[in-house]
């Protein structure tokens, strides 16, 4: 889909692709200029030029042989750093009497400061950022800066203190600064002060355009940085690396630089790795914990009281990507620290110079800081001229601390200085493995051959052991309990001997979508350890996971350990609600899916081994994602391989089937849970018709299908109120009385497909809920295939359509489109709304119908400005930003407009939206939405009984009839006429096209 960015007429705001040819980039830019187009960048990092078209320019790109796609230029948003703090379960502590700390409490987790020690901090290493900017002014950062430029055109300042926050996980010097959170001074120290920090401002404020953000990786590329570190996140239904950015910071790699990208904070449930960390050959990081904030604020735990660290937070993102790829590769500490603040940005919480900070935002530039500290070593020690990405990608991980989680929530284990310099410094025996994940797909099981590097001067014995994660069910805890108001309940519990890992859950199914519970988890010595900072909505269930056998284990002893569960502070039940929290201990042992060729492997001084990984018979084999590990060990190195393994839907006599757990994810930070189906497409298949269900009401499920060329073509769910949800983070109303979900595709391209299925809500009954689904090929959706009709001049003709829904779970909805096959542009709807702004803003909301084989969709805002300005925005039926225009004239006191053109638009409901966003002018605006398609022409002499305003409904398993009725003019000539009924239903789904023949006698 392409987006209008552009109120200059109906213009576009593209990423235009080249052809291999040498000449195409200079080509398509030069036709961009001849044409008028604006804001020309040439992306040559990925053979691309950004620019906002007309529609003439698009239709004449679309058409060139230098043009190998087009694709949207979208809009983007800074993953937000999630804090532990301020929903007022707990209050904050005062003045602290704690001596202050080298701050974050990462430097000390990741042993960075034990490095800095040594001498080594950065020296000689260039870091790039691409981010909100920078305070290149900053006392404490400005001697860490070399470079800035803004792709933006907003300004360098960093008027959102994300940039400076990262920026200072790597360059921030150490000096006082006072913190009026906590009322102390304390001192922010980045993993390798010493080296050069080259910022990129990609985000204006915290919204920022793909191509600015190419820009930006592009800007740093050409300035040779040896290490690039990117906090951005969206998540795509389709996650798979292949989106702009993503391949923008491919190519960053494949140039040469070693590049970090936060995971996201969308977890626990799996699939939630954001885009561009699902880039191959990138080192997304996922987030690990640190709590020493808890205690100086009182959250959780008394002023100066004890933490532990070295747990996964609970919402960072999982895997796998939804190609099937292991994301993310390395953990670090991001949760939750100081970081530096711009010292003009007065931070949430009321201070300036300093900030609270956390999620895979700060974990990114924790792992890139730490890496620069290793490349100034290895610079210093080894060789000036440094090893490849791939390299350094595969030497941190074979470094990383195992967590003892599984590999699905810790991936490789935690980035360790320490660690790393040992074996590159030859100061212990260590390793160096040469791949380290393994994603394999059952269809085609390759196994894996791992090469095995000496990294010391002695002979060393390396242990390979697949693991799995059992559960001790005899030894399984369970609680009930009745909680109203702000009231909680907290449980002591011993641990069983032998426990390595423990699944806290609490859930809970009452109390509406703004009720919301957390749980706390204290030791035997009554440190804190973690919890579940759930947010709400329809993801009933806190999740908190806990691992023994880290690198700062939980104390276990004779005294009990504590869970607390509470109402999340103003999301407390006003009646009495049910809430179950269960604890299931698990252990570690050899074992599972995957075999090792030799469970040792000799390794000589300085040489290499290899061992081989391959399934073998207790691989699962029904469809869907699986996760286990390896573990290799020297006896002081532990590195671990993470796993995973995607099941294809077989498809036999057209028909396959599927089934899986939801798991209630606790929707913290727009999270859920997102599974991937793959099947194959033999050629000449008619249609694709699948179906998911499930056994209880209260679960808000969405799927939709993807084509081998990795476009969503329709996507169903939530009640198809998609809008709501996303909006309201979801606490929207939703039919929750649903239970099953279908859609159905015409004339799919043969190849691999993919059926996505996201569980945004939970119901929270259980701590799991089971669904099925089916992929039917071929189907028989309606009756017969063709119409025909011969009928004299002036007279009519009726026959009858039956539709089927005899596979259907859920009610569908049908109508048919008569068209005579030619393109036509055709006046949707006119709305005229008066908006009442305010200091919040407003803003007024319309959905509009997007039939299949629509070529392109124009919307067009008017309004009388009198100095409030509006903004339309468009979202596509997966809701992500599809386009934005506001008037030029923003903030004066003339007319405005503002339009919107989609090309090639997603077939669905599409949600529009009218905002205002305040300038301090309060006055009602009245304006004028138009809303127009360039779509097949309706045929005149062609009727159906059910249309868009009035569809057949027809029931699970059950047929319905549509009357076709065909009126000849009494003027016609005699002669044959065709047209054709598309039958489509309101979310976007094509049932088919039937053929209409008309002889006139």
């Amino acid at each position: 889909m392409i987006a209008l960015t552009s109120s200059s007429g109906n213009t576009l705001h593209v990423i235009v692709f080249a052809s291999q040819d040498p000449q195409a980039l200079n080509n398509v830019m030069k036709v961009m200029k001849d044409m008028g187009a604006s804001d020309v960048k040439k992306l040559q990092l990925i053979d691309a030029v950004s620019g906002v078209v007309s529609s003439a320019t698009y239709q004449v790109l679309k058409g060139m042989s230098a043009v190998a796609s087009i694709t949207e230029d979208r809009q983007r948003v800074l993953d937000p750093g999630p804090m532990g703090q301020g929903d007022g379960a707990v209050p904050a502590g005062q003045a602290n009497s704690v001596d202050p700390y080298m701050e974050p409490e990462a430097l000390n987790v990741t042993h960075a400061d034990w490095g800095q020690s040594l001498g080594f901090s950065g020296q000689g290493i260039k870091v790039g950022f691409v981010d909100s900017g920078v305070d290149y002014k900053h006392p404490d950062l400005a001697a860490a800066i070399a470079a800035y430029v803004d792709t933006t055109g907003a300004g360098l300042k960093d008027e959102d203190g994300h940039g400076t926050g990262t920026a200072s996980m790597v360059g921030a010097q150490g000096y006082y600064v006072y913190n009026s959170i906590i009322n102390q001074y304390m001192q922010v120290k980045g993993m390798a002060p010493d080296a050069k920090i080259y910022e990129a401002k990609v985000f204006d404020k915290y919204v920022g355009w793909d191509s600015n953000i190419i820009a930006g990786i592009q800007w740093a590329v050409a300035n040779k940085v040896d290490i690039l570190s990117c906090s951005v996140g969206t998540y795509d239904f389709i996650s798979d690396g292949n989106d702009p950015v993503a391949l923008a910071m491919q190519k960053a790699v494949e140039s040469g630089v070693t590049v970090f990208v936060s995971a996201g904070n969308e977890g626990p449930g799996q699939g939630t790795v954001n885009t561009p960390a699902t880039a191959r050959g990138v080192i997304a990081v996922g987030a690990s914990t640190f709590y020493r904030e808890f205690s100086q604020e009182g959250f959780l735990v008394q002023v100066g009281g004890q933490t532990r660290s070295d747990q996964v937070i609970d919402w960072s993102s999982r895997p796998p990507t939804a190609d099937g790829r292991m994301a993310p590769d390395i953990m670090a500490p991001g949760a939750f620290g100081w970081a530096l603040a711009p010292t003009y940005y007065l931070s949430s919480s009321g201070a300036r110079g300093v900030q609270e900070f956390g999620g895979t935002s700060q974990a990114s530039p924790v792992a890139a800081g730490c890496t620069a500290l290793l490349m100034s070593a290895y610079k210093a020690k080894v060789s000036d001229m440094l090893p490849s990405p791939a390299w350094w990608a595969n030497f941190i991980r074979s470094t990383a601390t195992n967590l003892g989680y599984p590999g699905s929530d810790q991936t490789s284990g935690l980035i360790n200085v320490s660690s790393a310099l040992d074996a590159l410094l030859a100061r212990k025996p260590g390793f160096l493995m040469s791949d380290n994940e393994w994603a394999v797909d059952s269809g085609s099981p390759t196994p894996l051959t791992v090469t095995v590097k000496d990294m010391g001067n002695a002979d060393q014995k390396i242990t390979v052991t697949p693991t799995v994660f059992s559960p001790m069910s005899e030894d399984t805890l369970t609680w009930s309990d009745h909680l109203i108001g702000t009231n909680s309940v907290r449980h002591n519990f011993s641990i069983p001997e032998g426990t390595e890992y423990m699944d806290i859950e609490t859930t809970w199914s009452q109390g509406g979508p703004y009720v919301c519970f957390r749980n706390a988890v204290y030791d035997s010595e009554g440190a804190f350890v973690t919890y579940a900072p759930t947010y709400g909505g329809y993801g009933r269930l806190a999740q908190s996971l806990v691992s023994l056998t880290g690198p700062d284990p939980p104390a276990v002893g004779q005294d009990p350990w504590q869970i607390w569960v509470f109402p999340r502070g103003g999301m407390a039940p006003a009646t009495d609600t049910l809430i179950v929290t269960r604890v299931v201990f698990y252990q570690e042992a050899p074992g599972g899916w995957v075999d090792a060729s030799s469970s040792s492997v000799d390794l000589p001084a300085g040489g290499t081994a290899s061992f081989t990984l391959s399934l073998n018979s207790n691989a699962p084999s029904a469809p869907g994602s699986y996760f286990t590990q390896v573990r290799v060990s020297n006896g002081g190195q532990t590195a671990t391989i993470p796993v995973v393994l995607t099941v294809p839907v077989t498809i036999k006599d057209d028909m396959g089937s599927f089934d899986g757990s939801f798991t209630g994810s606790t929707v913290e930070y727009s999270g859920g849970e997102y599974y991937y189906f793959h099947f194959a497409v033999p050629a000449d298949t008619a249609s694709i018709f699948a179906t998911v269900s499930w056994e209880h009401t209260g679960n808000v499920v969405w799927i939709w299908l993807v084509s081998p060329e990795g476009k969503m073509t329709v996507v169903n769910g939530g009640g198809n109120d998609l809008a709501t949800w996303i909006n309201t983070g979801g606490l929207g109303s939703f039919d929750q009385t649903i239970t099953a979900e279908q859609l159905t595709w015409t004339d799919p391209a043969p190849g691999e497909w993919m059926l996505g299925v996201f569980a945004g809500g939970f119901w929270g009954g259980d701590f799991s809920e089971k669904f099925a689904g089916t992929i039917a090929l071929n189907a028989d959706l309606f009756s017969p295939s063709s119409l025909s009709f011969t009928v004299a001049a002036g007279e009519s003709s009726t026959q009858t359509l039956t539709v089927s829904n005899a596979l259907g779970l859920a009610s569908e909805d049908v109508f048919g489109m008569p068209t005579s096959g030619t393109m036509a542009v055709q006046t949707t709807a006119t709305y005229k709304g008066t908006i009442a702004p305010s200091h919040n803003g407003a803003e007024d909301f319309y959905v509009v119908l997007v039939q299949p084989n629509t070529k392109s969709l124009d919307l067009t805002l008017t309004w009388q400005a009198g100095g409030s300005p509006l903004s339309l925005n468009l979202f596509n039926p997966a809701f992500s930003a599809a386009g934005s225009s506001v008037s030029p004239e923003f903030g004066t006191q003339s007319d405005g407009k503002a339009t919107v053109t989609i090309e090639d638009p997603m077939p669905g409901v599409w949600y529009v939206y009218v905002d205002y966003y305040g300038t301090g002018n309060y006055h009602p605006v009245t304006y004028m939405l138009g809303i127009a398609m360039t779509a097949p022409q309706p045929c005149a002499w062609l009727s159906v009984s059910a249309t868009p305003a009035s569809p057949l409904t027809i029931a699970p398993g059950a047929s319905g009839d549509i009357t076709v009725t065909v009126n000849v003019p009494s003027t016609a000539k005699a002669g044959t006429y065709t047209a054709a009924i598309y039958l489509d239903t309101p979310t976007g789904d094509r049932l088919g096209i039937v053929p209409v023949t008309l002889t006139v006698e």
